[in-house]
């Protein structure tokens, strides 16, 4: 395979990697919002089921949005540098999670310039809950998105450098 057709395979795997990453957090989003409601699998009624269906995909999109750039820096570093166990992937998530609560929190804040008030701080941002629940979902998304494209993070580098044999 040439060097041009194995980088686009990769950014391929990327992006379905970024894809189920974004699922997997927002899964364990909803489960969490939806478990303390204390229902066993029985007894949920078939409207919260079907409403579960369209909440993770929703919840997916959102979560896509946002952690979009702190994943691209992530993902590009552990490619860069060729990591391929699942605690990088892990602690990176991490990392992502809480970027996008430092982010969301800064975007939170009125601007005094414009509305003359202070700095108006959304409540759930002071709620260690809320935010370790964001931070597990980058962790969950983390270790997601490792098992689909982080097992072979930086093999493209050695398929697309010059002077090697094809292997």
């Amino acid at each position: 395979m040439n060097g041009i057709a194995v980088l686009f395979l990769r950014l391929a795997i990327i992006f379905f990697g970024y894809v189920v990453a974004a699922f997997a957090a927002s899964a364990f989003l909803v489960f969490i919002i939806v478990g303390p409601l204390g229902w066993a699998p029985e007894e949920v009624p078939w409207v919260v089921t079907g409403s579960l269906a369209v909440a993770v995909p929703v919840m997916a999109l959102f979560i896509a949005y946002y952690a979009f750039l702190p994943a691209c820096v992530a993902i590009a570093l552990a490619e860069l540098l060729g990591r391929r166990d699942w605690l990088s992937y892990a602690l990176a998530g991490g990392l992502v999670g809480a970027a996008v609560m430092g982010l969301s929190l800064k975007a939170s804040w009125s601007v005094p310039w414009i509305d003359g008030g202070g700095a108006d701080v959304d409540p759930a941002f002071s709620d260690p809950g809320f935010i370790l629940t964001i931070v597990g979902c980058g962790v969950v998304g983390g270790i997601a998105y490792w098992l689909v494209a982080g097992l072979r993070a930086g093999a493209w580098r050695r398929a697309v450098s010059p002077g090697q044999a094809d292997r």
